[in-house]
């Protein structure tokens, strides 16, 4: 764990937790505190834009899906989990595939409402 003024860190010594043996007592990121502090930034960003989002149907949904894929791949660089591919961890992996899909689908959502002709009202 590097040096990091503002960063907070946890030492796990409970036999029960969910951790691998070598990292049992070792002072690691405090991985929960800023996921919820990322999903709470996410979750004002939307509050901020929610009449924008409310004007296209599942826009809500769709930003929350895209900013928590970014949030999960960032963080998880944080974490020591499995590797799986192109040194990638299984939930950045989950992250691309979810927030590629969620992009998709809005720009899928979005383009016939910027081609549409408008009406000259």
């Amino acid at each position: 764990m590097p040096d990091c003024p503002f960063c907070l860190a946890i030492r796990y010594t409970n036999q029960n937790d969910l951790l691998p043996a070598d990292l049992k007592g070792v002072p690691t990121y405090a991985y929960p505190a800023y996921e919820a502090l990322a999903d709470f930034l996410l979750l004002a960003l939307m509050w901020l834009l929610r009449d924008r989002l409310q004007k296209v149907p599942g826009a809500t949904f769709l930003v929350g899906a895209v900013g928590y894929a970014v949030i999960r791949f960032t963080l998880t660089y944080l974490r020591q989990e499995t590797v799986i591919v192109w040194g990638l961890q299984e939930a950045q992996v989950i992250a691309l595939v979810t927030g590629a899909l969620a992009i998709g689908v809005m720009v899928w959502r979005l383009l016939p409402r910027a081609f549409a002709p408008r009406s000259a009202a």
